[in-house]
């Protein structure tokens, strides 16, 4: 018996390690674009280019993603010296500020193109947008990285996600005596059992935890694992259903998540009064989904963005009704990825037009370029 048993091992190691060494060389990780952060609990991978096809099943052409080797999504690197003629727009956000769709067709690009600048004036605008960011993340993004590269003007896009996001993050949050924050290291406790989707955390089988942690020290099973992972389906809410991942969005809301909100809010505070604080202009706007668009979710969380606004004295844009008014007729569906929360190309366009108007209205105040 034993003789037998002996007898396939050795094969079998073989075999593992020739599919183990296939997948090192022919595979380094590169399809995942993030890597951990000390700090930022996770950025973009330097210097990484991938063509994204995972929405091709629902009509959406594959597109590019690249970043540059400051981890932002750009294919050239910025300097922290600009010209005085040079106005600089930082955008903050999350994958909807990143954009799922090819470079120049992204909110920031966009913005870059067309907003329009005295003479002898242009624009510069910096995605630094990075999926799954949130207030806590914004406020140590711009501590810790952006202050140097000295904005004219930052643009906050909140996403209806963020508050989730934020409870995560506060589980790793390193903060000072006083409680300002100081990084948010990577790891969650959770994240050993349970995976994020687009409904919240979603607990893991005995096997799949099984298959996670193989694939910390194998290539062949980290491969296995997106691959098994990008071949799930993506959910689809029903009307007036709101997965846990848009708590914030619920039309009723228990003490856990006002608590979360209250945190939220905290965080984006910090990062109004940091950007003050330097005399760095700050405007925040926020990233409608269509359950709001159709009612089924709850616009209390632009309410809530709007009144912190008002609070702090800066501009808030809540794109709603002119998206709405530039829309018409043409249905709201017709601006989403279908299956998929995100904008498609026709979205972003749509997006980029109602904040180039809004911007275009804070010219001659306190927030135009230097003449």
């Amino acid at each position: 018996m034993f003789k037998r048993i002996t007898k396939y091992i050795g094969p079998t190691l073989l075999c593992f390690v020739l599919v183990e060494a296939t997948a090192r060389f022919s595979f380094d990780g590169s399809e995942s674009p993030v890597q951990p952060d000390e700090v930022l609990n996770h950025v973009w991978k330097p210097n990484y280019e991938r063509l994204v096809d995972r929405f091709t099943s629902v009509g959406i052409p594959p597109y590019k993603k690249i970043t540059n080797s400051q981890n932002w999504l750009s294919t050239r690197d910025y300097s922290p010296i600009k010209n005085d003629k040079t106005f600089r727009i930082i955008y903050v956000g999350d994958s909807f500020t990143e954009g799922t769709c090819d470079v120049e067709q992204t909110l920031p690009a966009i913005v870059e193109k067309e907003l329009t600048m005295p003479p002898g004036h242009s624009v510069e605008v910096i995605n630094t947008g990075t999926s799954s960011y949130s207030p806590t993340l914004y406020y140590l993004l711009l501590k810790t990285r952006l202050l140097r590269f000295n904005p004219d003007l930052i643009v906050m896009n909140v996403d209806m996600t963020d508050v989730f996001d934020d409870s995560l993050y506060r589980e790793t949050l390193e903060t000072d005596d006083a409680g300002d924050p100081l990084a948010c290291h990577p790891g969650h406790p959770a994240l050993e059992t349970h995976r994020r989707t687009a409904r919240g955390l979603e607990e893991l089988t005995s096997l799949q935890q099984v298959v996670l942690q193989l694939a910390k020290v194998s290539k062949a099973f980290e491969l296995l694992l997106i691959k098994v992972m990008q071949s799930r389906k993506h959910d689809v809410f029903q009307a007036g259903q709101v997965p846990p991942l848009f708590a914030w969005c619920a039309l009723e809301r228990d003490e856990k998540v006002d608590g979360d909100v209250r945190w939220s809010m905290l965080m984006l505070r910090r990062g109004i009064r940091l950007a003050k604080s330097k005399d760095i202009k700050i405007v925040v706007t926020a990233v409608p989904h269509l359950q709001q668009f159709q009612g089924h979710w709850s616009l209390r969380p632009m309410e809530e963005l709007e009144r912190l606004c008002k609070e702090e004295k800066i501009p808030f844009l809540n794109p709603i009704s002119e998206m709405r008014q530039r829309l018409g007729a043409t249905p709201l569906e017709s601006i989403y990825i279908p299956g998929d929360m995100h904008f498609n190309a026709t979205g972003y366009r749509l997006w980029a037009d109602v904040q180039l108007s809004f911007l275009s209205k804070l010219t001659g105040t306190d927030f135009s370029p230097p003449l």
